[in-house]
């Protein structure tokens, strides 16, 4: 990948990557440093009986492990580049409505949870699938039958079908490594968020 290429990928969806250089950098070096991480991810019962309401915003830039973070990088570049690039075509200010529609899912989804298991001293979670898949069912909302997503011998799936994919993907993933962590309520909430943001801007602008 040469100079030019980076350059153009920035051009096309600058939040994305500004985005994906804030999760990694801090998801990398917590995965060295468990004291931080533990003061970074979403735990309801601190954020409620300790204030520490920076949990709803830090939460989702760690991750539970190396695999957790490759994935939701991936993820957020494949949904997240194409959903900025679609809604730059469509707007005037496109990025600033895709760093909305992604604050979005991520603060319905660690709000919802936290609203959900504020009296639950053993709930946490991490990472920030909830504000990808926020941005997924956006791309749903905004080009149902356009795609993002390739799957090797079953080819292109069209965005209808994605957010379906990608939840029972994530319900795999979770079984077969047992992680806690990984909560599909935050997926559902985070869904939510990206839902109400994408409809009211499909309203409003």
């Amino acid at each position: 990948m040469n100079i030019n290429t980076v350059t153009n990928i920035f051009a096309d969806a600058p939040v994305t990557i500004i985005l994906m250089t804030m999760i990694i950098i801090p998801g990398f070096t917590t995965l060295f440093n468990k004291k931080v991480f533990t003061k970074m991810l979403l735990h309801p019962y601190s954020i409620v009986h300790s204030n520490q309401y920076y949990r709803l915003l830090s939460s989702d830039f760690v991750h539970n492990g190396f695999l957790h973070l490759v994935i939701n990088e991936i993820s957020l570049y494949v949904i997240g580049s194409d959903l900025e690039e679609l809604l730059k075509a469509h707007y005037k200010y496109g990025s600033l409505v895709f760093l909305i529609i992604y604050l979005s899912g991520m603060i319905m989804a660690s709000g919802l949870t936290t609203i959900r298991h504020y009296k639950d001293f053993g709930y946490s979670s991490a990472g920030a699938s909830g504000s990808i898949i926020g941005c997924l069912f956006s791309f749903i909302l905004l080009n149902p039958f356009g795609s993002s997503l390739y799957v090797p011998v079953l080819g292109r799936i069209a965005n209808i079908y994605c957010g379906l994919f990608y939840l029972f993907f994530l319900i795999i993933y979770r079984r077969k490594t047992r992680n806690k962590m990984m909560s599909t309520e935050v997926h559902v909430f985070g869904a939510l968020g990206g839902i109400i943001a994408t409809a009211l801007f499909m309203i409003i602008i």
